[in-house]
């Protein structure tokens, strides 16, 4: 999903997409597709380092979600880099824009709670 981007920004979206696993299970890891990705570094993490993953649902639809997410290293908890993401529901197989059914619905507003 980081093909857009190249150096320390593919390197960060691909941080916090890894920590989505939730997210993805909730609703079906190939009904998800990045429509928007925006990246704001207030200080670089170091690569390997230890870095923490926080992340929560902002809006959520049938259509489509944004996720607000930040990354910190373990040893100093104010966020170094904030992301935001809006993913769109697609089908599957033609990769054409869709709808969630209700059972996933519900399953991605449990992740909201």
């Amino acid at each position: 999903m980081s093909q857009a981007f190249s150096g320390e920004a593919a390197w960060l979206l691909d941080q916090v997409e890894s920590a989505l696993g939730a997210l993805r299970a909730a609703v079906a890891p190939d009904c998800l597709r990045l429509g928007d990705a925006q990246i704001q570094i207030e200080r670089s993490l170091p690569r390997g380092g230890d870095v923490e993953h926080h992340w929560t649902i902002s809006e959520s639809g049938r259509a489509g979600l944004r996720v607000a997410a930040y990354l910190a290293e373990r040893n100093d908890p104010r966020p170094a880099v904030r992301i935001s993401l809006t993913y769109v529901i697609s089908d599957p197989l033609s990769g054409k824009p869709s709808l969630l059914d209700a059972e996933r619905l519900a399953r991605l507003n449990s992740l909201r709670a």
